[in-house]
C-alpha cells in the first residue's frame, strides 16, 4: 500500500507516493503557476491548482503501473500547502476568482485595523499570532471591501490545501496548523474565534469544520475518481502548513528541537508543547501555532526573501554566467556560489541585510534590503558572499531571540528544503551558529509529512509516533569551521545593529516614495 502526499508550494506543486516506510516510489512535479500583477501582486488560479494536481496524481498512478500496480494501492492521500493563501467558495462548492499569494501586499492596508484600531495586543493574545498582512483574514476582509460581488456569493473559506482535499473528497475541513495562519483562530481554545471574526464583520460560517492533522475527513468521491484516476477506496485525511509538514516528516516534534525551511521563503520553528505568549513575543513578530504533531506548538519566524535573496542575486549579478549556463539555472547558480566562495569568510568586512520584501520579525513593511559597510576593494564575489552571510546571520539571529524568550535551546538544527543543496549557505550557517546542520537525505520532506499524516488518517500507521518509526531519513551533517568562530561572532554583533540603525531610514523611504 501506498501514501500519496501533494504539496501546493511557492515554488514547486509536487504529487509522491510513499510506501509505508518512507520509501517515494514515484513522483511528479511542475513549476507553481503563479500570476504575477503590478504593485507586487500575485494570485493563483484554483482550477489551474486543481488540475496541476490531476495531471501529477495519474502521472503517479502511470509510473506505479509500470511496477504492476494499480490504483487501489494508494491507501491514503492528504495536502500540504502555503499557509495564509486561500478561496472562496459559492454555495455549489465552485471556487470564487483568484486565490490572493500569500505574499501578495495589496491587504497591507487591511493589517492596519488590527494593528492601529483593535490593537495587536488583542490580536495575539487569541491567537498566537501577531498582526500581519499575510494573514488569511485580510485576504477576506480584502475580498469583501474590494471585490463585494465575489463576496455576496461566498459560503466556505478554505486555504489551498483545504480547497485539493475539498475537490478530492467533497469535505470542508482545515487543519489546526492552516487555521494558525488565518488570524482568526483562537490557539488555546482550538476552535474559531467570534470574537476576531466579528470584528472583522465576518460571520463564522464562513470558516470550515476544524480537525487535527492526520484526521480521516472522507473517501476520493467519484468526480475526482474520474479526474484523477484514484479508487474510491482511498482515504483523505487533513495535511498541514507546509513547513510544519516538513517539521512533522523529519521528527522536529518534541520541545526545543530546531527546524529551519529553505525555500523562496525562509522558517525557522521551534517545537513547543504549550502555548507560550508574552509581550515580548509579540514584539518579535513570533508566531506562535499548532503543529501537525499531536499536542504540540511551535513558534515560527518568518523571512520572506530566502531563496528568493539567491535568485535574485543570480539574476541581477550574473548576467555573463547567464549566457554561459545557456538557460540553466542550476548551472548558473552554481557559477556564481563558487565565484562567491572565493571571497574570505565575512566578505572582508561587508555585511548585507536581506529584508528585500520587508521584515516580519519583527514586523515591519517599510524594511528594505541593505549592503553595509562597501568599500572600494569589495567585488561581487564579496556582494555574492555577503549576501549568503547575511542570510546566514538574520535566521541565527531569529532563532537565538526565539530560545531566549522561550528559555529551550537546541544543540544542533535540522534543515530541510531547496536551499540545502547550496552547499556556501549551509556551510555559512553552519558557521555563524558555530551549530552543526543536520539535513535529512530528502528533497520531499514536505510532501512526505503530508504522506504520513494521510497515512495515519487511513490508518496504516497507528498513529504519529509509529509512523516516525518506521520511515528512517539518513542525513549528511554540516559541522561548523571552529576557526571562524572569532570572525563570525564580530560580524554578527555588527549585524544585528543594522536593522535598528535603519529604521528611520527605511520609513523616511517609504514618505519620499508616497510623495512621487
Amino acid at each position: 500500500m501506498y501514501m500519496l502526499g501533494i504539496d501546493i508550494g511557492t515554488t514547486n506543486w509536487k504529487v509522491v507516493a510513499y510506501d509505508p516506510n518512507g520509501a517515494a516510489a514515484a513522483r511528479w512535479s511542475c513549476p507553481a503557476r503563479t500570476e504575477r500583477l503590478p504593485g507586487g501582486w500575485a494570485t493563483y488560479d484554483p482550477e489551474a491548482i486543481w488540475s496541476a494536481v490531476c495531471t501529477g496524481i495519474r502521472e503517479v498512478l502511470a509510473q506505479l503501473a509500470e511496477r504492476n500496480e494499480s490504483p487501489e494501492a494508494i491507501a491514503s492521500v492528504a495536502v500540504t500547502s502555503v499557509g495564509e493563501a486561500g478561496v472562496f467558495l459559492d454555495e455549489a462548492g465552485q471556487a470564487l476568482g483568484p486565490a490572493i499569494a500569500w505574499f501578495d501586499p495589496r491587504t497591507q492596508e487591511i493589517n492596519r485595523f488590527w494593528t492601529d484600531q483593535v490593537g495587536s495586543q488583542t490580536v495575539y493574545e487569541v491567537t498566537g499570532f501577531p498582526p500581519q498582512y499575510i494573514a488569511s483574514i485580510n485576504k477576506m476582509m480584502w475580498i469583501k471591501k474590494f471585490e463585494p460581488e465575489i463576496y455576496a456569493k461566498a459560503k466556505r473559506w478554505l486555504c489551498i490545501a483545504d480547497y485539493v482535499a475539498f475537490r478530492l473528497c467533497g469535505k470542508a475541513v482545515m487543519d489546526y496548523s492552516l487555521a494558525s495562519r488565518t488570524m482568526a483562530f483562537d490557539i488555546r481554545k482550538r476552535q474559531w474565534s467570534d470574537t476576531l471574526l466579528s470584528l472583522a464583520e465576518l460571520p463564522v460560517s464562513l470558516m470550515p469544520e476544524l480537525a487535527p492533522s492526520g484526521t480521516k475527513i472522507g473517501m476520493v468521491q467519484e468526480q475526482a475518481q474520474a479526474e484523477t484516476g484514484l479508487t474510491g477506496r482511498t482515504v483523505v485525511a487533513t495535511g498541514g502548513h507546509d513547513h510544519i509538514c516538513g517539521a512533522l516528516a523529519v521528527g522536529v516534534c518534541e520541545p526545543g528541537q530546531c527546524l529551519d525551511s529553505l525555500g523562496t521563503a525562509e522558517a525557522i520553528l521551534l517545537t513547543l508543547d504549550r502555548p507560550v505568549l508574552s509581550p515580548e513575543l509579540l514584539e518579535s513578530g513570533f508566531a506562535l501555532g499548532c503543529h501537525t504533531a499531536p499536542d504540540r506548538y511551535y513558534f515560527i519566524a518568518v523571512m520572506q526573501s530566502a531563496g528568493g535573496t539567491v535568485e535574485w542575486l543570480c539574476e541581477s549579478l550574473g548576467e555573463a554566467e547567464a549566457q554561459l549556463a545557456a538557460g540553466d539555472r542550476g548551472r548558473l547558480y552554481s557559477l556564481l556560489m563558487e565565484e562567491a566562495a572565493k571571497a574570505p569568510a565575512g566578505s572582508d568586512g561587508l555585511l548585507f541585510l536581506p529584508d528585500l520584501l520587508g521584515s516580519v520579525c519583527p514586523t515591519n513593511e517599510a524594511a528594505r534590503g541593505a549592503w553595509i559597510g562597501l568599500r572600494p576593494h569589495h567585488r561581487r564575489a564579496h556582494l555574492l558572499r555577503s549576501a549568503v552571510e547575511g542570510l546566514a546571520h538574520d535566521s541565527f539571529l531569529n532563532l537565538s531571540r526565539m530560545e531566549s524568550l522561550s528559555g529551550m535551546k537546541g544543540d544542533s538544527v535540522v534543515v530541510i528544503g531547496g536551499g540545502t543543496r547550496n552547499n556556501l549557505w549551509m556551510q555559512a550557517k553552519a558557521d555563524v551558529a558555530q551549530r552543526p546542520m543536520h539535513v535529512p537525505l530528502t528533497d520531499e520532506a514536505t510532501t512526505l509529512g503530508a504522506a504520513i499524516l494521510g497515512a495515519v488518517g487511513a490508518g496504516l500507521h497507528k498513529d504519529v509516533k509509529a509512523a516516525l518509526e518506521a520511515v528512517k531519513l539518513e542525513e549528511r551533517v554540516v559541522t561548523p569551521n571552529p576557526g571562524l568562530a572569532e570572525v563570525y561572532s564580530k560580524a554578527h554583533e555588527a549585524f544585528t545593529k543594522i536593522y535598528p540603525g535603519l529604521v528611520d531610514v527605511f520609513d523616511a523611504l517609504v514618505s519620499a516614495e508616497g510623495a512621487k
